[in-house]
């Protein structure tokens, strides 16, 4: 199991996609480098994970496509978090 502060790439990609709808794309080089300088590894998205998430958001319909990757790719390296499922998903999912 990994230890210390392990994103997966997604982490990245919501940088890109924040500060490019907010046309402050001069951001995105600094933002990277300080979210490298505070995480030990960022896990990559891989095939595997995609085609989880889409397993994922098919059985848990309240789930963004942003959140069934993430759950994918930490479940993937052994990180498990349920309660948090639940509370993306709203308060009557089960």
């Amino acid at each position: 199991m990994p230890r210390g502060r392990v994103p997966g790439a997604e982490v990245l990609q919501e940088i890109l996609n924040r500060y490019t709808a907010i046309e402050k794309r001069e951001v995105i080089g600094p933002a990277f480098q300080v979210t490298m300088d505070i995480v030990d590894e960022v896990f990559p998205i891989e095939k595997t994970e995609i085609l989880g998430a889409g397993e994922i958001t098919q059985n848990r319909a309240l789930l963004s496509s942003r959140d069934a990757v993430h759950i994918a790719v930490m479940e993937r390296h052994g990180i498990r978090f349920a309660n948090r499922v639940r509370i993306h998903a709203g308060p009557n999912h089960h």
